[in-house]
């Protein structure tokens, strides 16, 4: 059995990942408050095993994608640069990405159809009043869209591409 491991910041990603993603064979690992250097033996460890595979979410951070890329290299030099996923701007964009029209009046929020400029600040401006961040984005995973998602949002297109066509997994 082939394992995949995917390295994601935090757990909004975490909760993104596990809700689109549907595989038995796949750890997620939250690297933002671990030590690089475990992240880094971590990513040696996975790339010396055979049929295990790997890859790193990260959000832009208002960096260029080279820049941002190459800041993760200098976190974890064990990582290949291909194996860098970049959210655009950041994880929130891909939540909003999957909220089409009908869901966005049914939650009473702005539809928005280019999301790959929604920041933590502008995705928490959007946020019901009697709602809570956490709940918020359960919401919206009960309701994502995946299809609408991917043509909303190049940077979470180019990961579901990787994910189904690269390593062949089921998403949504």
């Amino acid at each position: 059995m082939e394992w995949f491991f995917i390295f994601v910041e935090g757990t909004d990603d975490e909760r993104f990942i596990n809700s689109i993603l549907k595989k038995e064979n796949v750890k997620i690992i939250k690297y933002a408050k671990e030590k690089k250097e475990y992240i880094n033996n971590y990513i040696k460890s996975i790339k010396s095993m055979a049929n295990c595979d790997y890859i790193v979410v990260c959000d832009i951070d208002l960096k260029s994608l080279t820049q941002k890329k190459d800041d993760i290299l200098l976190q974890f030099p064990a990582c290949e640069r291909e194996k860098i996923i970049v959210s655009i701007a950041e994880i929130e964009s891909w939540y909003i990405a999957g909220v089409d029209e009908a869901v966005s009046k049914s939650m009473k929020i702005k539809y928005i159809y280019y999301t790959e400029n929604i920041t933590k600040e502008k995705f928490d401006q959007m946020i019901p009043q009697k709602m809570d961040r956490i709940n918020f984005m359960i919401e919206i995973l009960k309701k994502f869209n995946l299809r609408e998602a991917i043509l909303r949002n190049n940077s979470l297109e180019v990961f579901v591409d990787y994910l189904t066509q690269v390593k062949r997994m089921a998403v949504l």
